[in-house]
């Protein structure tokens, strides 16, 4: 499991909205004074810009809405890119599109994939790189630079073009992170048709070179 999520403080200078920054710079002179009112209106806490969630506080996340409005793939994907499993990681919603985009980005990869059924001579490289340090990675837990490696090959793969082959790949590296997407794009594919039925969860790990 991941070590505590935590939220933003609304307490804290850096987390009010501007026009509120803006009110407190201008009645107390500068930012030093601002923040020393905020002090002693809420106590020391607010020195604290990121925090444990708490109902008292208003900054608690229901995973729920989070589900609803980006699915489930999405939330999955995003607490465990938001840093190491073993360390505490601050909750930022808005960063939460930018693991949505990339699984955009993964989705609209199978419309531009050729025929080819081996991995691409352009990627055949990068393919290998990512196989190699997404399987170290998911071993070690660190599951943050495992997702970077995907998103750098996926860069990649725009760049160059991509193959059945490389999408094959793909999919199967990012099944343990977003499931859902990847055993629907399994299915629409082909993919489980060539492999007799089977999920990409149930295929057998790509092997590097």
């Amino acid at each position: 499991s991941h070590g505590m999520i935590l939220g933003l403080n609304p307490h804290a200078f850096e987390n009010q909205p501007d026009a509120e920054r803006k009110r407190l710079l201008a009645e107390y002179g500068d930012e030093k004074g601002a923040r020393k009112a905020l002090v002693e209106k809420y106590g020391e806490m607010a020195e604290h810009p990121i925090v444990k969630m708490s109902k008292s506080l208003g900054n608690v996340v229901n995973p729920d809405d989070v589900v609803n409005e980006y699915g489930a793939d999405t939330l999955r994907l995003y607490e465990m890119f938001i840093g190491d499993f073993e360390k505490a990681a601050p909750w930022n919603t808005s960063s939460i599109k930018g693991s949505k985009r990339f699984l955009d980005r993964c989705f609209n990869l199978q419309d531009i994939a050729t025929d080819e059924e081996s991995i691409s001579a352009k990627n055949e490289s990068i393919v290998h790189k990512t196989i190699k340090k997404v399987t170290d990675d998911i071993d070690t837990l660190k599951m943050n630079t495992a997702i970077a490696a995907l998103m750098a090959m996926v860069n990649e793969f725009y760049s160059n073009g991509v193959s059945r082959g490389d999408f094959e790949a793909l999919l199967l590296m990012l099944s343990p992170f977003a499931p859902h997407m990847v055993e629907e794009l399994w299915e629409q594919k082909g993919f489980a048709a060539k492999y007799e039925g089977k999920m990409a969860m149930q295929c057998a790990w790509p092997e590097y070179d």
